[in-house]
């Protein structure tokens, strides 16, 4: 045969004027004879040539087939008499995924049998095996074409009986191997042989991009692409594909027989098939085919890598009956396999095919079909599954989503851990879930609720009594303009319990919820359990922040009472809460049994204290805890002289000044740190590190959600974090790392000087105090990081860090060195002073306020707790009078 391959086709019995036509269908004289094997007589029969034409092809060949080969031929009259027994011995394991190509049979035999959806040795030998069918097939090809006998005779000489398995699986290299000696067969460069093969994804690895190639090669991008454009265009020739005509004869029929293809399935069926070791990717496989003038007949879709047969009927993609099957079965179910959907899509088509095709449907086609427009809005797919958009949501959407679908498909409030139990169920990637990931799903999810204590419930499930909320929004109103900055939630549902539980909502959370819902325009709801008047609305105000402002705008020491009646009958702060709550406001301190008063207003010495400090540890070197009233007792000298009255305000002053030191949870007792309370000093440091990195000012809110709320830290620990060295006050609300403005020991120890300087101009002016606003407005201050300016918070901070500069009202504005030539060291002493000097010792108690309001001491107005004991001015019927005088008054 090695004779009979090197003729050329130039040397058959052709007329040359129908070169010209075969030129056309890529047949040149040039080819060898055994290319006829290749086209078989039945693709030459399809060229349209003359009878004459053809027998004149026939004729010369089967000569010089009979000339190389000695051998005679007698045509026999059915396909039947040869084909027939040949597969009656082929043991079907070895065949069951070998495909039936021209190296076994002629083209139009494959053609044929591929037409009846027979596309593998095994399908065949039972097609075979069904005379009916073989008579058919044999009579039409023998009244189509004269069988050539060279086929027949090649597959007599088979012995399936002793077929291999190598046969139809040969032992090749590896394809990226294959396709590497493949290309360095014609192209003298390796390295341009290489850029081609990663550029076309031909390796094991996934493409690259131009700029990448060329930067491993140190070339230019455009250096990259000329050299890709030329090697592709020149193994465009179809010479070179046919070197690889393994593949080729085993591509062609699978996709014959499905139609249609994705790359991903067509690189997985060949590496199954040839049992390579490693396979080139999906993109790989599909520049293959793309370049590969044997695919010129396949539609090829570029941007989805699918290519299809040009057997593929569309009609049946097109089937308004099929389609509204499709839609049928995937939206009956939230998602379907695609195996299940295939199959029942096969089993309908069969049955209910008008055309009488076979059935085309398989999961390839089925992803084809869902990339329509249409349905990308209706379903989503992953590698196994077809889902409606609510089924992906649940399986693979967010965790907000499937949180969503549960309670809206539930319709009853669900706890978090309930709907963490049913997500465990449906989702692939609940291993990596916990409860806690579910209760901050259910908290962010635009359509949900919380319904009470972790309990969620979907929007479209809450009753909603409209009579009843109208009536509690009415009552907030009216409750709010009497000056509240917010009500809790807890007053309310007190209020109007009864009617709520009537109409199902069975706790505060569930009516604020349900306020929330209303979303009256008058009310803003930043965070449960508080309701704010949107007029004076500016940020939301932790309640501890609150009441500590409280205790500043009162200007001394003020009751427990008073701040507990405040509490609940004006913020309506839940009773049960209160005692707890007020332990926490951030820099209180109890300066005697039931007074509370801010750190700011207590004249304290904190550096005076240190003989105590050193007490309390050496106490604790050999014992657990010691009580404050034991350390009061043994050290009451020192705290005497730190200006520390009672065992009571000793425990707080330390807890304010040196809580980093010591664990002081509960009166009277301190207690030495163990490695238990380390958590808690971790915290602070971590508090500490998250305002550093950030860079900017952090408001109290953001750091209560991120620690609070999200990490379940003690709001105490949180609000007490200004008292870190490195931590100031930047803002009312908003603190800042001294790394962040820039601050260093020097400009500290510049500003206090700075501070001192300014008080000690203002005595030589007659002024009993200096101001802090206009200590800024001077200029003087040292220069901050770029982008930062000096507020007066920030000065007002670091100016009191010696201890020798007073704050006096809750201005935060007028200060005083101690000592001072005026002898003032508080409030009343200043109060006293700007009395006699300018109302000769008594004035109308508002007129007074209203000038302390002007020179920047007081907020609002003067009030009897900012003038300490009252030693020297007192406040009565509506005037404020200097004691002396008033005693005087009552002599007279």
């Amino acid at each position: 045969m090695d004779k009979f391959e090197s003729i050329q086709l130039r040397n058959l019995d052709i007329d040359t004027a129908q070169w010209k036509r075969f030129r056309s269908f890529n047949i040149y004289p040039e080819d060898n004879l055994s290319f006829i094997y290749y086209l078989t007589i039945g693709y030459i029969q399809t060229l349209s040539i003359s009878r004459q034409c053809f027998d004149s092809i026939m004729g010369s060949l089967l000569e010089r087939i009979a000339f190389f080969s000695g051998i005679s031929y007698d045509y026999p009259h059915s396909i039947k008499i040869w084909l027939g027994p040949l597969f009656e011995t082929i043991d079907d394991r070895l065949c069951q995924n070998a495909f039936l190509t021209e190296d076994l049979l002629p083209r139009i035999v494959c053609n044929y049998f591929v037409k009846q959806g027979v596309c593998s040795l095994h399908k065949l030998t039972s097609f075979i095996r069904e005379t009916e069918k073989i008579e058919e097939f044999s009579s039409d090809l023998l009244d189509r074409v004269r069988n050539l006998r060279h086929a027949a005779y090649s597959l007599k000489e088979i012995d399936f009986s002793k077929l291999k398995k190598d046969i139809f699986f040969p032992a090749l290299d590896d394809l990226p191997v294959q396709l590497e000696k493949w290309l360095n067969r014609h192209f003298k460069s390796k390295r341009n042989v290489a850029i081609l093969m990663i550029r076309n994804g031909w390796t094991i690895n996934e493409s690259l991009t131009l700029e990448e190639i060329a930067e491993q090669n140190n070339i230019s991008r455009e250096r990259v692409r000329q050299i890709c454009a030329r090697l592709n265009s020149t193994i465009e020739d179809k010479k070179f594909w046919n070197e690889l005509k393994f593949l080729w004869t085993v591509i062609t029929p699978y996709i014959d027989e499905h139609y249609i293809l994705h790359a991903v399935t067509i690189s997985q069926m060949l590496q199954d098939h040839f049992h390579w070791s490693q396979n080139i990717h999906a993109e790989g496989w599909f520049n293959l085919i793309r370049l590969n003038t044997v695919f010129n007949n396949y539609a090829i879709d570029r941007d989805n890598m699918f290519i299809t047969s040009f057997q593929f009927h569309d009609c049946c993609v097109k089937c308004g009956w099929m389609i509204n099957q499709f839609e049928r079965i995937i939206s009956s179910s939230q998602d379907v396999l695609f195996d299940s959907l295939v199959h029942l899509l096969r089993k309908n088509c069969q049955k209910s095919c008008q055309f009488g095709f076979q059935p085309i449907w398989n999961a390839d086609l089925v992803r084809f079909l869902l990339l329509k427009d249409e349905y990308q809005k209706k379903y989503r797919v992953d590698n196994r599954t077809v889902y409606t958009i609510e089924g992906w949501k649940v399986f693979h959407g967010s965790l907000r989503a499937s949180v969503e679908f549960i309670l809206k498909l539930k319709g009853i409030p669900l706890h978090f851990n309930d709907i963490f139990s049913l997500l465990k169920t449906l989702r692939d990637d609940s291993f990596e879930m916990t409860p806690e990931q579910v209760h901050a799903a259910a908290t962010r999810a635009a359509n949900v609720l919380l319904w009470g204590r972790g309990t969620f419930l979907h929007k479209s499930s809450v009753p909603f009594p409209y009579h009843l909320i109208r009536k509690v929004e009415k009552w907030l109103k009216i409750e709010l303009a009497k000056g509240a900055p917010f009500i809790s939630i807890y007053g309310f549902f007190k209020e109007f319990s009864d009617e709520c539980k009537r109409e199902n909502i069975t706790n505060e959370t569930a009516l604020y919820s349900c306020l929330k819902i209303s979303a009256d325009p008058d009310f803003v709801y930043p965070r449960i359990p508080y309701v704010y008047l949107k007029s004076k609305f500016e940020e939301r105000i932790p309640i501890l922040v609150h009441l500590e402002n409280y205790l500043l705008e009162a200007g001394g020491t003020i009751t427990r009472k008073e701040i507990s009646s405040y509490a609940t009958k004006t913020l309506h702060v839940k009773s049960s809460n209160l005692g707890l709550l007020i332990d926490s406001i951030p820099h209180m301190v109890k300066v005697d049994r039931g007074k509370l008063s801010h750190k700011d207003y207590v004249q304290v010495f904190p550096a005076a204290l240190e003989p105590v400090i050193s007490f309390i540890r050496t106490n604790l070197a050999t014992r657990k805890s010691i009580s404050v009233k034991k350390v009061f007792k043994d050290k009451i000298v020192s705290c005497k002289a730190a200006g520390v009255r009672n065992d009571t305000q000793l425990f707080y002053i330390i807890k304010e000044y040196y809580g980093n030191l010591f664990v002081l949870k509960h009166y009277p007792y301190i207690w030495k740190i163990t490695d238990k309370d380390d958590a808690a000093y971790s915290i602070r440091a971590a508090i500490v590190d998250y305002i550093k990195n950030k860079q900017s000012m952090v408001p109290y809110q953001e750091i209560e959600q991120e620690f609070v709320q999200k990490k379940g830290c003690s709001p105490q620990i949180v609000h007490s974090i200004s008292n870190h060295p490195s931590i100031r006050k930047y803002l009312p609300s908003c603190l800042i790392h001294e790394a962040t403005l820039g601050l260093t020991d020097s400009i500290i120890d510049d500003v206090i000087v700075m501070a001192r300087d300014h008080y000690f101009r203002c005595q030589e002016q007659h002024q009993f105090f200096a101001r802090v606003e206009d200590l800024i407005e001077n200029n003087e201050l040292p220069d901050l990081n770029e982008g930062f300016y000096w507020t007066e918070n920030l000065v007002a901070d670091i100016i009191t860090d010696k201890g020798d500069i007073r704050l006096l009202g809750n201005c935060k504005n007028a200060y005083v060195t101690i000592p001072n030539e005026y002898e003032i060291n508080n409030m009343e002493d200043l109060v006293e002073k700007i009395l006699i000097a300018e109302f000769q010792g008594a004035a109308n108690y508002d007129v007074f306020s209203e000038r302390m309001h002007d020179l920047g001491i007081v907020q609002k107005s003067l009030t009897s707790s900012m003038l300490g004991e009252g030693k020297k001015v007192v406040i009565e019927n509506q005037e404020i009078i200097l004691k002396k005088l008033l005693k005087h008054a009552h002599r007279t």
